[in-house]
């Protein structure tokens, strides 16, 4: 299954039927995987953790030349979340996407581990130092980027 981490404004892009839908950008254009909202993904997580949670997303609210949003993929053997990151560029814990211009970061779950090019466990990920400069980065522009973190924050319940 797949759920597309992103907002109304972000699905319009990846949604068969919506004007603004951009089928080169879909990872399910074929209909492979069998989508779900993301507002059961937030009902589950909520669930779990028996309290409200801040939704995250992209910041982009419109794609240029790649995908806009999170990725998460479930099977039979765990999960799988990959995340677009056009500033990581390729290394050790990330890769281009299918589309051979698209860095991702991919994270798994221990059932997965091996089976997702580069992959990490999210343990593994949060002590890497590739992934440690990444996050020590400064923001561009950090009171819009922030406010549209804001903005979005409880996108599914609109």
């Amino acid at each position: 299954g797949l759920v597309k981490i992103a907002t109304k404004q972000q699905l319009s892009y990846l949604s068969p039927g919506s004007s603004n839908y951009r089928k080169r950008l879909d990872n399910n254009s074929n209909g492979r995987f069998k989508e779900q909202p993301m507002s059961r993904l937030i009902e589950e997580l909520e669930t779990g953790l028996k309290r409200t949670i801040p939704e995250k997303y992209d910041i982009q609210k419109v794609p240029t030349s790649s995908p806009v949003g999170y990725f998460y993929f479930f099977t039979e053997d765990g999960y799988l979340m990959w995340i677009t990151c056009i500033t990581c560029d390729v290394t050790l814990i990330s890769t281009l996407l299918f589309d051979g211009y698209t860095p991702t970061v991919n994270i798994v779950s221990k059932g997965m581990k091996g089976k997702v090019t580069k992959a990490l466990l999210r343990k593994e990920m949060l002590v890497h130092p590739i992934y440690k400069e990444w996050k020590s980065r400064g923001y561009k522009k950090e009171a819009y980027v922030r406010s549209i973190v804001k903005e979005n924050e409880s996108d599914t319940k609109h």
